[in-house]
């Protein structure tokens, strides 16, 4: 059986600690163990360890499949065209069948550029977006919470151009229709602790 190629995107990832950093550890991991996936990251390079731990050491250690660690700036926004341009050289090299991104902003927002300037027409790799609540949200609370509603319209472009958005709650899900406008067909529910095999849609024949 041919195993699923899927680039995934993480701007947080461990060592850095925090909830979308363990999150996309640990389905990155359960893809990886169930045999049916070849995955291959893309996140931040860490420059200092909550966990006394260097990026590489935890690379080389926990993790089964080839991470690229990209120098970005400490700003999410600023990293975007770091992220474009590093997607672009995995989609020429090894044509991924989908992209995985564990935030919209910088990842979807990356996938979602790469997908515009594609060279292949119809043979665009589609991208798939982990959405959490936080990020749905829209308020003036302070200012980066102002810059951030600043881009609605692109998260609004990025979701809705994005194959499936999987909403971490219910919660999410509902706010993704509402604020998002998205379709509900669109929206997949995928808790922190999800079954993989939600991933695949059934049995993929050996071509």
């Amino acid at each position: 059986m041919k195993k699923l190629k899927i680039l995934a995107l993480s701007y947080d990832f461990r060592p850095k600690l925090g909830g979308v950093a363990t999150f996309a550890s640990e389905i990155l991991l359960a893809l990886h163990e169930s045999q049916q996936a070849e995955i291959t990251l893309i996140t931040a390079a860490a420059a200092v360890s909550p966990t006394n731990k260097a990026p590489q050491e935890v690379d080389a250690d926990c993790l089964p499949f080839p991470v690229t660690r990209v120098r970005v700036p400490q700003s999410a926004y600023r990293a975007i065209p770091m992220f474009a341009r590093r997607i672009s050289k995995e989609v020429l090299r090894d044509r991924p069948d989908l992209i995985l991104c564990f935030l919209w902003m910088p990842d979807g927002v990356a996938a979602y550029l790469n997908q515009i300037g594609s060279r292949f027409g119809s043979g665009k790799i589609p991208y798939f977006v982990v959405a959490h609540g936080v990020e749905i949200l829209e308020s003036g609370f302070n200012l980066r919470k102002k810059i951030r509603r600043s881009f609605s319209l692109i998260k609004k472009a990025v979701l809705r151009n994005a194959e499936q958005v999987f909403a971490v709650s219910r919660f999410t899900a509902e706010k993704l229709k509402s604020e998002c406008d998205m379709n509900p067909s669109q929206i997949a529910i995928l808790h922190g602790g999800g079954e993989c095999s939600g991933f695949f849609s059934g049995e993929k024949d050996g071509d």
